[in-house]
């Protein structure tokens, strides 16, 4: 009833839209898989992984009724595959160290200080408020195409007067 491989996983006759097969059973019977000739499942749903509209492989779903997705739920499952496809390109073989979590938490921790240390000495010296500080710091930034915590960093260093930053037109 069903084709060997009724779709690739890899070369050029992967699918980019999904696909929906019914009655599955002919499937897993081809399939040489005792284990799945036994499971109870009617359809098949394969939909593309893909990044960047790069094939990567197919996220496939079993279904106990025979029937295709409706709209929303192919939507909803291209989501679910385009996620998958994001966590598995960045995903590292590599274990997450508690050293490297805390080292990671601690260096957001100074970033953010430094950022705040930084928007108190522009409000002190324009003699404003911390949130309109906030603004003319990231007026900065943007305005020379440099990091927020880079211009952070050279005034808490004393790099730069605040009253570069203070000068800083914001965008309205």
């Amino acid at each position: 009833m069903f084709p060997q491989r009724p779709f690739a996983l890899s070369g050029p006759r992967i699918r980019l839209e999904p696909l929906s097969i019914e009655h599955a059973e002919g499937l897993w019977a081809a399939a040489d898989d005792e284990v799945f000739a036994k499971l109870p499942y009617d359809c098949l749903q394969a939909i593309p992984m893909r990044l960047q509209e790069r094939p990567l492989g197919a996220l496939t779903l079993l279904r106990r009724h025979p029937g295709r997705l409706s709209d929303d739920d192919v939507h909803l499952a291209q989501a679910l595959a385009d996620c998958a496809a994001l966590a598995l390109m960045h995903w590292s073989t590599e274990p997450a160290r508690a050293d490297d979590v805390i080292t990671r938490v601690q260096s957001v921790i100074a970033s953010k200080t430094t950022l705040e240390i930084a928007k108190g000495m522009i409000a002190q010296y324009a003699d404003t408020t911390i949130t309109k500080a906030s603004h003319l710091l990231t007026a900065y930034a943007r305005q020379r195409r440099i990091r927020l915590s880079e211009t952070g960093q050279a005034l808490v260093n004393r790099d730069m007067h605040p009253a570069a930053v203070a000068e800083a037109k914001p965008r309205t």
